[in-house]
Order: C-alpha cells, then sequence, then structure tokens
C-alpha cells in the first residue's frame, strides 16, 4: 500500500498531541504535515517532535493562511481537521461574534481548498455541543441541532457547511462529534484540568449552579481511535455522516469535580457553586450505536481510569501548570516536555 500524506490541522493542541503519535508508529502508512499556528507553546512542542523524524513535517500557520493551506491541501491524501481547542475550552463565558463567524470561515477555507484538490477523505471535527441540552436520552446523531452560545452556533454552522461541500460537491467528508473530550495536554480552561490543576494547588473550585449538570467524559485516546479507525474504514459508509464520539455515560459536575479532588488527595471542602448562566446546557450524553456500526469503534478508557491517568500526568508535569499564572489560558498545560503519553 502506498504511503498516504495526511494533513494534520490545529495539531499541537491535546487531540493532536495524542494522535501524531499514533500515526507516527505506522510510519509505512503515513507522511504527517502537522500545522500549528506559530509562536505559540503548542507550536513549540510539536515542532519537537517532529525533529528528526523523516516522516512528519511542522508547518508554521494557521487556517486564515489561504495560500499555505492551498498548498498543503494540494499534497494531501487524507485531511483531518481538528478543533479550535482554545474557542471551545470554556463557552460558558460571555463570548464575541467574531469568534463564531471564525470558526466557520476557517473552515469555509480548508472545505475550499479541498473542493479544487478532492483529497481522498477528509475528517472534521466538530462538537457534540451543537445538540444543546438533550431532548432525548441517549443522543443520537438525528437529535435537533440547538447550540446555546455564540461558539457553539459556529461549530454548528462550520458541522453543516462541511456536510454541504459533501451533498454540493461531493467531497469526501466524514464529521465527528466529540462530547466532552479530556486528557493530558488539554488548555486550562476546559474543566478538567481547572478542577485538577486548582486541586493540586489548594485553590477554591468554582463550579456553575448546583453541579447537577452532566456531561459525557471521552478519554483523547479514546477520539484519537476512532480518528484511526476512520483513516482504514469503508470510505462509502462514512462519505456525509455526522457521527457522535461518546461513551453513554453521564456524569455531574459535581461528580467528575469530587472524583478529580479524590485522585489528587484534596478536600472537597475546595468546591464552591455559582449561579447557573443562561443558556447552560443541563444534560449531554452520547448514543454510541452508529460509532460502532460504521467504525467498530467503543470506548476504552473508563472515566476513572481515565481521571486517574490524567491527574497522575498533571501531578507528574508541573511545569505546566505552574506556569499557568505567567501564561494565557490557551498555553498553559501544553509545557515544554514534548511528552505525549497518557
Amino acid at each position: 500500500m502506498a504511503t498516504k500524506n495526511v494533513l494534520v490541522t490545529r495539531a499541537g493542541g491535546m487531540v493532536g498531541r495524542h494522535l501524531i503519535p499514533r500515526l507516527l508508529a505506522q510510519r509505512s502508512k503515513y507522511r504527517i504535515m502537522a500545522m500549528e499556528k506559530p509562536g505559540t507553546p503548542r507550536a513549540d512542542a510539536l515542532e519537537k517532535l517532529a525533529r528528526g523524524k523523516a516522516t512528519v513535517a511542522f508547518w508554521g500557520g494557521s487556517l486564515a493562511d489561504t495560500v499555505m493551506i492551498e498548498n498543503l491541501v494540494r499534497q494531501a491524501d487524507v485531511v483531518i481537521d481538528l478543533a479550535d481547542e482554545e474557542a471551545g475550552a470554556d463557552a460558558s463565558k460571555e463570548e464575541a461574534s467574531d469568534g463564531a463567524s471564525r470558526v466557520f470561515l476557517e473552515a469555509q477555507v480548508l472545505l475550499e481548498a479541498a473542493r479544487r484538490h478532492m483529497p481522498e477523505r477528509v475528517i472534521y471535527l466538530s462538537d457534540a455541543r451543537v445538540y444543546g441540552s438533550a431532548e432525548m436520552v441517549p443522543m443520537t446523531e438525528e437529535h435537533r441541532l440547538s447550540p446555546r452560545s455564540p461558539s457553539a452556533a459556529g461549530i454548528a454552522a462550520a458541522d453543516r457547511l462541511a456536510y454541504s461541500y459533501c451533498a454540493r460537491y461531493d467531497l469526501p467528508v466524514v464529521i465527528f462529534r466529540p462530547f466532552s473530550v479530556y486528557g493530558p495536554h488539554q488548555c486550562l480552561g476546559a474543566l478538567v484540568p481547572a478542577i485538577t490543576v486548582g486541586a493540586l494547588r489548594g485553590d477554591p473550585i468554582s463550579l456553575e449552579g448546583d453541579g447537577s449538570a452532566t456531561r459525557d467524559w471521552v478519554h483523547v485516546e479514546d477520539l484519537c481511535q476512532a480518528v484511526m479507525s476512520a483513516l482504514t474504514a469503508q470510505l462509502a459508509q462514512l462519505r456525509g455522516e455526522a457521527i457522535n464520539i461518546g461513551t453513554g455515560v453521564e456524569t455531574s459536575t459535581r461528580s467528575l469535580a469530587q472524583a478529580i479532588l479524590q485522585e489528587a488527595e484534596r478536600s472537597e471542602s475546595l468546591l464552591r457553586f455559582g449561579p447557573e448562566l443562561p443558556g447552560e446546557v443541563r444534560q449531554l450524553v452520547s448514543s454510541t450505536s452508529k460509532a460502532n456500526f460504521l467504525l467498530g469503534w467503543e470506548p476504552a478508557v473508563d472515566l476513572s481510569s481515565g481521571l486517574r491517568r490524567t491527574v497522575e500526568w498533571y501531578i507528574e508535569h508541573p511545569e505546566c501548570w505552574q506556569a499557568a499564572a505567567r501564561a494565557g489560558p490557551g498555553d498553559a498545560v501544553e509545557g515544554e516536555t514534548g511528552e505525549d503519553t497518557a
């Protein structure tokens, strides 16, 4: 089988830091073009990972760089567009409307380049926040899209834009809708690292509402396994499909925080509860049947062991979170280690 060129966008974030080593392990199958915005700790770590490896090349750029995107997509057999982790890290905060439009416009740049050059397949990572709060349990891919924040609305628009390129131009797109992904290397604005780092510092941990809102937590390694499965699955059954990536298990925010505090050996007295913001998503829990049917995929990491491994990683890499006060919230946990083990 000929070696395939795989373009991975936003490759320096949590998902990319776990996905790239999986691709590298199959060096006879894939050559990797890993793209990340330059001048950030994420880019530095990715460049360090690529150094000295013949099958991966680092490219410093963003999806706003239309010339670079055109050049990279032209060379790619497969395009994997990873999520903007910083944009989605804390959807509860007030968001400017330009954030939603940026998500859409960056998707359009990539999809237009793909339309012109027609790679073998495009794997586009959307987000389960496009659904809003659960109207049926578990949430299947037929659940209506009802985003409840500007950033989620931008993601929903980009999600449907990706589908439209398949419907109109026969672009071979498959859309993943991951639920609440967590693991090492996640930006500190996300809930799991925010609670973990707060616990390790002994700081008060603020939760919105009474902690009863539920989420479906999926470990980053499970998401990466789904992506790897999509690289080799029959394209005919994936083309144009939206696929949930979750566990089917819902956990309250309070229970999540309690589990992290227990792993970090900290007291629950650190927990603080505040008002629930308007538009709060009360419940998210995924159906896993479609991912199992189309990809033969099912989650392998349960929440208890996943949180244990994640907390242990932060304990073993204090240079990441100890520098958080000096770094931006999106930069804090990429760190300087260049290590990618979960």
